[in-house]
């Protein structure tokens, strides 16, 4: 009884380790078949150049001309009395006089199609043109040290400064608040108001007029039109992403195949290993209780015939 209650309980042991190794192995292989979501790298164009504007990149800094390819991670600087327009296919920005402003993503989601644009002013003055209406998902922000300006479809004016931190709203909604805050924290600027972070670092909601209105209207106003090469340049881009997207998802279709073989395999050899060891234990059982029983055999009972207590009678 003994020894077979040692087997089962040995036996029982191996099989839930065999179980949950063969669990963990599936949810592995079932995260590793999971498709990852592949992001195509977009681009700006210039559309147009006045006075000295920069583009910074890693090898270096350039000056911008008409047709100029922008992406992730390029800042763009512009001097005194300049400006420059850079189209984002249907989206545009100018950024003013005496700017830096730092592409920090620009990119498409392959499997979603959703794009993600963020731009970040280190100084001065950008005004952005949103034409296309942001699908659920998507990100179109521009941040300073201090506030974040997300959109859904709209135009606005940042500007950012030493001194102040101005989100104007010109038309559509500009979702705004506090760089250090968390996203609970927008707040909706409808068309023809303005925020402007003071010095005591707090929101000042109010009316857009006056004198920065016509300036700003006057910026919306001055904005090029695409011109027709770099609207031919984009519609190369697009041609160029569709292609892109194409072989990825063919990519993605013969990894997950290759994946689920792989899967196969792996768990076939995992079973295989386990009745193996299964196998194994039960062989080293058998041995030990042949042992067991060997020894028994083998163990020699003291003779005691003939051998009586010297007992004693009471009274002797």
């Amino acid at each position: 009884m003994t020894g077979s209650f040692f087997f089962l309980s040995v036996s029982g042991g191996i099989m839930k380790k065999i179980i949950i190794t063969i669990i963990s192995l599936s949810l592995l292989f079932l995260f590793s078949c999971k498709e990852k979501q592949e992001v195509i790298k977009l681009e700006g164009i210039v559309n147009f150049v006045s006075g000295e504007v920069l583009l910074k990149t890693t090898n270096g800094e350039f000056q911008a001309r008409v047709g100029d390819f922008v992406a992730e991670g390029i800042t763009v600087k512009t001097g005194a009395k300049s400006a420059v327009d850079i189209y984002f296919n249907q989206n545009v920005i100018r950024i003013l006089e005496n700017s830096a402003v730092s592409i920090h993503e620009l990119f498409q989601e392959a499997g979603t199609g959703k794009e993600f644009t963020e731009f970040y002013v280190e100084n001065g003055k950008v005004f952005s043109k949103v034409s296309r209406k942001l699908v659920s998902g998507e990100k179109y922000q521009i941040t300073t040290k201090t506030t974040v300006a997300g959109v859904r479809g709209t135009e606005f004016f940042v500007e950012e400064s030493e001194d102040v931190s101005r989100i104007a709203c010109i038309e559509g909604t500009v979702a705004v608040k506090k760089a250090d805050e968390d996203d609970s924290k927008f707040i909706n600027l409808e068309a023809g108001n303005e925020a402007v972070l003071d010095e005591n670092k707090e929101f000042d909601l109010r009316e857009l007029e006056g004198q920065n209105k016509e300036n700003i209207q006057k910026i919306r106003d001055e904005i090029k039109e695409m011109r027709k090469d770099i609207r031919d340049k984009f519609d190369k881009q697009r041609e160029k992403i569709r292609k892109e997207v194409s072989d990825l998802k063919d990519a993605t279709k013969e990894k997950v195949a290759e994946q689920k073989i792989l899967d196969k395999e792996n768990v076939k050899a995992a079973k295989e290993a386990s009745k193996a060891k299964v196998s194994e234990m039960r062989g080293s059982i058998d041995d030990k209780k042949s042992e067991a029983k060997t020894a028994v055999d083998k163990f020699e009972k003291p003779d005691i015939k003939g051998v009586k207590p010297d007992i004693k009678k009471l009274g002797q």
